[in-house]
């Protein structure tokens, strides 16, 4: 009733003495009112910066992860350069381009799985090559995907030619290593001497690089000889292969 006073009395002593009493009282209603009409407003205002912030915040993470991708291609496209440059491109052989996706590694099985299967003509028996040396064999071939046993693996056995001495054996591998047993004792091998790929095997190329001659095992009372023979490729750090289709 004083507010309505304050508003409609028509005498102005009174007007003026109501709105000397209330005028504390509106004015605090309206910091009152002021200040709610703030609060919400920066609440709202809230809401939007942080709607805004998980946006950029998605955005941010988008981008960082299209960096990474990028910089995988990137990564890939130079190590197949690399593979390319050393594989002797001049064969008749088709090499197919293939990524390891699984490892099955254990001390006595060397297993991977490659991305290319039978839609890609791989058939089993084909060879694996990496850097120009030869890391594996198809074992099973798959329509999308096939499994390959690498070379340092124990069931290897492949026809080789040591390149000097022309002496031949097969290759095997043990848990200290890969070897070539059994060249009778009067061949004259030496160290560092290279190790390829005979012509007796039906479908893995001859002449493919496999290492070199580390060490040479004889005994005068035998009349075998035993090479331990080393590669360059790391194994365990495969990431590309080329797949040789004949």
């Amino acid at each position: 009733m004083l507010v309505l006073g304050l508003i409609f009395s028509p005498i102005r002593p009174i007007k003026n003495t109501l709105y000397f009493v209330f005028s504390p009282i509106t004015g605090l209603f309206s910091r009152v009112s002021g200040s709610v009409s703030g609060f919400f407003a920066d609440i709202g205002s809230i809401s939007e910066l942080s709607e805004s912030n998980k946006r950029l915040t998605n955005e941010k993470n988008l981008l960082e992860a299209q960096v990474v991708e990028l910089q995988e291609y990137k990564y890939e496209n130079e190590i197949l350069k690399q593979e390319l440059q050393i594989l002797d491109t001049n064969t008749q052989d088709e090499l197919v381009a293939s990524k390891i996706i699984s490892k099955e590694i254990s001390p006595f099985l060397q297993n991977v799985i490659l991305d290319k299967g039978e839609k890609d003509g791989i058939r089993e028996g084909q060879a694996i090559l990496s850097q120009g040396y030869l890391v594996g064999i198809i074992a099973q071939v798959y329509d999308d995907y096939s499994q390959a046993e690498m070379i340092n693996g124990s069931k290897t056995m492949i026809p080789v030619l040591l390149q000097d001495s022309r002496a031949t054996g097969i290759l095997t591998s043990h848990l200290d290593g890969l070897f070539i047993e059994n060249i009778p004792i009067d061949n004259e091998l030496r160290h560092g001497e290279v190790v390829l790929t005979s012509n007796l095997s039906q479908n893995i190329p001859e002449n493919v690089l496999v290492g070199k001659v580390d060490k040479i095992v004889k005994y005068d009372s035998q009349i075998f000889q035993t090479i331990k023979v080393i590669t360059p490729i790391d194994f365990s750090k495969l990431e590309f292969v080329f797949i040789v289709k004949r």
